[in-house]
């Protein structure tokens, strides 16, 4: 008998159901699992080193690798039908990561101009006018009051127009500490022959018990940036003012954080 002299023979599967592999073998697996790993971890560091400042040179690199990576692994993902989650994550925090860096690097860029065009404005002065400042800057101190303008060097012009105490915060976000108010100033910036750089940060206030307090980050409308030749900026600057003093004096400051000018308000 057939069946008798061939006892192992097994019958053909069915039409359409898939034959199980021998005993002690098991299918492949779905490769492109690596890559997308690999993008994700690499958005991810790109992403954290984009956020530190001294170290978001690390996630322009680091970005492009994570797209590199992560990009064929999607296009793998949809061919085979595998998940597409890490690959996903990989491309949209590599692109945060790039877009991060590449920030950075421009802020960088910006303010080595603008130091680079601070020293060359102090290699200009004439030797014999360095250090004879004190006279000026008392002068100053005396006669300029807050509504009035102020003419800096190349033709640029700064002006105070107002302090006003007691200033509301800007948003839900950026609130005054316990035991503190915001003042806010409204001021005005005018380039004269050259570009200026503008910063809130350029600004400080002295309040009535000597202390200097720098300006709120994020709670301004005075943004920053460089002003073309004769080009003028205007808006408001906040400053957390601790609670029973005043601002007496609004203080202009160069990109080397010198003082260059100062508005007294009462």
């Amino acid at each position: 008998m057939a069946d008798d002299e061939n006892p192992q023979q097994q019958p053909p599967p069915p039409t359409g159901q898939q034959q199980p592999p021998p005993y002690g073998q098991y299918p492949a697996q779905q490769g492109g699992n690596g890559l997308a790993v690999a993008g994700m971890v690499l958005g991810i560091l790109a992403t954290f080193f984009g956020i530190i400042f001294i170290t978001f040179f690390l996630a322009i690199p680091l970005g492009v690798i994570a797209l590199a990576l992560s990009i064929p692994a999607i296009l793998k993902a949809r061919r085979t039908g595998a998940r597409k989650g890490m690959a996903i994550a990989g491309i949209v925090l590599g692109a945060i990561g790039l877009i991060l860096g590449i920030v950075g690097a421009a802020t960088l860029n910006s303010a080595v101009n603008n130091i680079n065009d601070a020293i060359e404005r102090i290699e200009e002065v004439p030797p014999d006018t360095i250090g004879d400042t004190t006279t000026t800057r008392a002068a100053t101190e005396e006669t300029t009051k807050v509504g009035e303008t102020l003419t800096l060097d190349d033709g640029a012009k700064a002006t105070v127009y107002s302090v006003t105490p007691n200033s509301p915060a800007p948003n839900d976000f950026v609130t005054p500490t316990a035991g503190s108010t915001f003042t806010g100033v409204d001021l005005e910036q005018c380039a004269g022959s050259e570009s200026l750089p503008v910063n809130p940060l350029y600004w400080r206030v002295q309040t009535t018990d000597n202390r200097e307090d720098d300006a709120v980050l994020g709670a301004q409308d005075f943004q920053t940036g460089d002003l073309a030749a004769n080009q003028c900026r205007r808006g408001s600057v906040l400053f957390e003012v601790p609670d029973g003093q005043t601002v007496k004096a609004v203080i202009l400051t160069d990109v080397l954080l010198g003082e260059t000018a100062r508005w007294t308000a009462s």
